[in-house]
């Protein structure tokens, strides 16, 4: 099929990879490494087997009509690999350096389809990670084992120090009690993350970099509670197995479609519905600016940040979003924040 089979054989199977790819669900490291080798392929197809010579691109009636059905095919297929089944690969979460590569395939005139994918198949993922996780607890949380969470063997509380660094293994993430770590000790160490950060973490995950904030022993009861944070400049997305988020990549979407500045005028409508979109995804008002930060600064007008707060209440935010957004809005523009203010 690579040397001389047709684009459209060709297509069919780059169909039944990917189809093969999702269904391994694969988690960790295992899944960052099968996407490099997928995108890998892919690349190697559009550089190669799918490559148009840009002369003969701008040239529409160049060669014969047997000439022109096969280069139109080749300029067809390779828009469906990168469009379709890349972004389709994606969108579930992957490494920064994978939505880096699609970018640099994006097909000439492409750039807000390609983006428009990504956001929308991102956002999916979201909708349907928050109804399985609203529907049962247990997908991403460890039954308490018969003989409980104490681990035979393991360094005793009391020779654990605050400051150290240590690495571990989840053995518990769940909204009501956050995450926890094997990292050594006879007891689990409690990451300490923002509110919802929790999703990010899957029983199995390994994690390095973490270091020892709190050690707290009760002689009465003989509990003993170990809090653990993330050491600096680690990155949440990057160190949770793999797991960066289907909201990282719609963030790296926008923050990518919207880059140009020159061009983001012309894309404004299209750039204020992905990021209302993906603005609505955030549990907390504290994250409103790094939200606008996506879109680049400084907005083009007024009018801009009234769509953006319009476009983002439609969505039905958190109340919190909700609120930093009309804050910020009445920073500019009041009477248009009186409007909007539900």
């Amino acid at each position: 099929l690579l040397v001389g089979g047709s684009t459209r054989s060709l297509m069919a199977m780059v169909r039944v990879v990917v189809a093969r790819v999702l269904k391994m669900d694969l988690a960790g490291a295992e899944r960052d490494r099968m996407l490099a080798t997928v995108g890998g392929f892919f690349k190697h197809l559009l550089d190669d087997t799918l490559a148009v010579a840009q002369a003969v691109a701008r040239d529409v009636k160049h060669g014969d009509k047997e000439f022109e059905k096969d280069r139109n095919d080749r300029i067809t297929q390779g828009r469906e690999l990168v469009l379709t089944h890349w972004a389709g690969l994606l969108v579930r979460g992957c490494p920064e350096a994978e939505t880096d590569s699609i970018f640099a395939y994006c097909p000439e005139g492409h750039n807000m389809a390609l983006a428009t994918a990504l956001v929308d198949g991102a956002v999916e993922c979201e909708r349907r990670t928050a109804q399985a996780d609203s529907k049962s607890a247990a997908m991403r949380t460890q039954r308490r084992p018969d003989e409980g969470w104490a681990h035979t063997g393991g360094i005793p509380v009391e020779d654990v120090k605050v400051g150290s660094v240590v690495s571990g293994v989840v053995t518990n993430s769940s909204s009501g009690f956050g995450v926890f770590f094997d990292f050594g000790c006879v007891r689990d160490g409690k990451l300490n993350v923002p509110q919802g950060d929790w999703k990010k973490y899957h029983v199995g995950d390994h994690v390095d970099r973490m270091i020892v904030n709190k050690v707290d022993i009760s002689h009465k009861t003989g509990t003993a509670f170990i809090e653990l944070l993330l050491a600096p400049g680690a990155d949440a997305d990057a160190i949770a197995g793999g797991h960066a988020s289907a909201r990282a990549v719609a963030q790296r979407a926008i923050r990518w479609l919207a880059a140009p500045a020159e061009l983001r005028q012309a894309r404004q409508a299209t750039l204020t519905t992905l990021w209302a979109k993906t603005a609505a995804l955030e549990s907390d008002g504290s994250s409103f600016d790094a939200c606008l930060a996506l879109l680049g600064a400084p907005l083009s007008s007024p009018k801009d940040g009234v769509g953006l707060v319009d476009a983002l209440l439609k969505h039905e935010p958190c109340k919190s979003l909700a609120r930093a957004a009309l804050t910020w809005l009445g920073q500019q523009c009041p009477a248009d924040a009186v409007r909007l203010w539900p």
